[in-house]
């Protein structure tokens, strides 16, 4: 372990992780208390690996430098460590759980495949092969039904809606249920945008509930109208 300028840290513009604010004055506390106990973990070209809450609070502490521990230049490995940090906190929400499960699992198809990035299309392809999912899912103690369910939302849902829902739970702090996100997946991506669009200080949970009964009937009426043709 060693100590290098807080500054000189970079964090990925792509890292997922975002701050939680109570975290980070709890860390606080702690720090000024006993100082900080578990180094930052970086890479050798000083890029965040694990420990953002804990480096904000030391950045907001004023201290000048932080001690780190070093990691290999593995992004696979790095991005994999990551999100094991991330899943460990009680904190996250359905959502976040289901994002960072798929993209866990995203990542180890690629490894496992060689295949070049996880936005290929042939990772998705493979996340519908039991053959290819099944081992992975029993090594990360996931079960197969929540994967399914996980798999679903991050897929079915589009990233502009997703983010917005996000939004909802992080920082207007309204709890949004599993069973909401699900609706939502299956609404085509035109009455995904229609339940956000119309949301304003509606309960999320009931309004999805609304929106898809009204697709429903939608549906119904223009095969309705196709069968009298």
């Amino acid at each position: 372990m060693s100590k290098i300028k807080i500054d000189d840290i970079k964090i990925k513009s792509t890292r997922y992780q975002k701050l939680d604010g109570d975290l980070v004055q709890q860390l606080k506390a702690s720090i000024e208390e006993i100082g900080l106990k578990n180094p930052i973990i970086i890479t050798e070209d000083k890029v965040l690996v694990s420990g953002l809450h804990r480096l904000t609070a030391m950045k907001e502490l004023d201290y000048k430098e932080v001690p780190v521990t070093y990691t290999t230049k593995d992004e696979y490995k790095n991005d994999i460590e990551e999100i094991d940090e991330n899943l460990v906190r009680q904190i996250l929400t359905f959502v976040e759980k289901a994002e960072q499960n798929v993209r866990k699992v995203m990542l180890m198809i690629k490894e496992e495949k060689g295949i070049q990035s996880i936005n290929n299309e042939e990772v998705k392809v493979y996340l519908d092969d039991r053959a290819t999912i099944y081992p992975i899912l029993s090594r990360l103690k996931i079960k197969n039904e929540d994967f399914s369910d996980y798999k679903q939302v991050v897929l079915h849902v589009d990233t502009d809606v997703l983010q917005a829902m996000k939004k909802l739970e992080n920082e207007r702090k309204i709890p949004i249920q599993k069973g909401t996100y699900m609706t939502v997946s299956q609404l085509p991506i035109e009455w995904q945008y229609k339940y956000i669009n119309e949301l304003g200080d509606k309960n999320p949970n009931t309004a999805a509930q609304n929106v898809f009964l009204q697709y429903n009937n939608y549906v119904t009426e223009m095969r309705v109208l196709e069968a009298k043709r």
